[in-house]
């Protein structure tokens, strides 16, 4: 490397000095340094681009039999940034919704930067919302967007829930044994026909084939309920290293 910094720096003192203009040894080194830095850093900025691109191209691909090209880049060119929170913001009984902890976040930073990154202490989510309020323009975000990561700690997986291959899809990666490894985006619980017959069995149902993966998080529209505790709460998972407690499932509104 320094060799090629004194042969560069040769070239430059020659080439200045031809036009009348000497520099010192140490300045002409400084300079072959600085673009050497720039190159380095423009060429660092444009893999990672490069990178973020061709991987969000495959991302695409992988969710297109569930969701159209066309729907997935007009979800990304009009998200807007939404918040969660663990009760509607009209509910003013605070009391009646102690059994989840309050909060206000930014959905997608807070769940890549927090639940995704291993910070939060909850495995299980249910985001509700009434219809064309973004759930599935959520999830497709969240999706694309983790997925774009160099370093991502985990797979991610975005299923439309009442598609007849989402569950073979979910089996797929139990066979390959990746669950642990796995977030999983089950979208539109609402839609699913057999939720739509019995939502609590067919709730149960879903909970006991991927209750293995990494995070878990579910959408729903809020008027599939019977009201807004009516949403399945407790869940038949132990938390690790407990007898007594078990996971419960986090409504995001």
């Amino acid at each position: 490397m320094d060799g090629i910094i004194n042969e560069l720096a040769t070239v430059i003192q020659n080439y200045l000095a031809e036009h009348q203009f000497g520099i010192p040894d140490w300045f002409a080194k400084v300079v072959v340094y600085i673009f050497i830095s720039i190159i380095i850093f423009l060429a660092s900025k444009i893999g990672k681009k490069a990178f973020q691109y061709f991987q969000t191209l495959k991302k695409i691909q992988e969710i297109h039999p569930f969701y159209s090209k066309s729907e997935i880049q007009q979800k990304r060119k009009h998200y807007i940034p939404l918040r969660i929170r663990n009760m509607p913001a009209s509910n003013e009984d605070y009391e009646q919704s102690k059994r989840v902890s309050d909060f206000d976040k930014d959905a997608l930073s807070w769940f890549i930067n927090t639940e995704f990154h291993d910070q939060g202490e909850d495995r299980f989510y249910m985001i509700l919302a009434d219809a064309g309020m973004g759930k599935t323009t959520l999830l497709i975000n969240l999706y694309l967007q983790y997925s774009k990561r160099i370093k991502r700690k985990y797979d991610i997986v975005l299923l439309p829930v009442g598609h007849r291959l989402a569950i073979e899809k979910i089996r797929k990666i139990k066979e390959l044994n990746r669950q642990s490894k796995t977030i999983l985006l089950l979208d539109a619980f609402d839609e699913d026909k057999e939720a739509i017959n019995n939502w609590e069995k067919r709730f149960d149902e879903l909970i006991e084939i991927v209750e293995d993966f990494r995070e878990v998080i579910f959408s729903s529209r809020t008027q599939f309920f019977e009201n807004e505790y009516a949403e399945p709460y407790k869940l038949k998972i132990r938390k690790p290293g407990s007898e007594k407690e078990y996971y419960d499932l986090k409504k995001c509104m």
